[in-house]
Parts: structure tokens; C-alpha cells; sequence
């Protein structure tokens, strides 16, 4: 993208960059099927898994 980007217009960057604002959107429309843990539970249990590789 970096590389192709700035080869573009700026109106073919703004298209470009505007479909990829609304298939961003349509992504954080979508739920998942699944019952998630509390977000403290998740960030205790990965604090919890680096302190004992730290340990080791």
C-alpha cells in the first residue's frame, strides 16, 4: 500500500482511502457469536502468563 499510495492521484487516494474507511466501519459493526470474558479478566490472565515466563 505504501509503495502504490503515492503513484495514485489524489483523487484515486481519496476513493481508495474512503472504501477503506467504510469497510472499516462494516468490521466494527460486526459482533461475534460468542460470549466474551470481561476485558479484566483477559488482561489479568496475559499479565498473569508474562510474569511467569519472566520468572522462568
Amino acid at each position: 500500500m505504501e509503495e502504490v499510495l503515492p503513484s495514485l492521484s489524489e483523487s484515486e487516494q481519496y476513493k481508495l482511502v474512503f472504501k477503506a474507511g467504510e469497510i472499516l466501519r462494516t468490521m466494527h459493526q460486526v459482533f461475534p457469536d460468542i460470549e466474551l470474558a470481561p476485558w479484566e479478566e483477559g488482561f489479568n490472565r496475559k499479565l498473569d502468563m508474562n510474569i511467569e515466563r519472566y520468572k522462568c
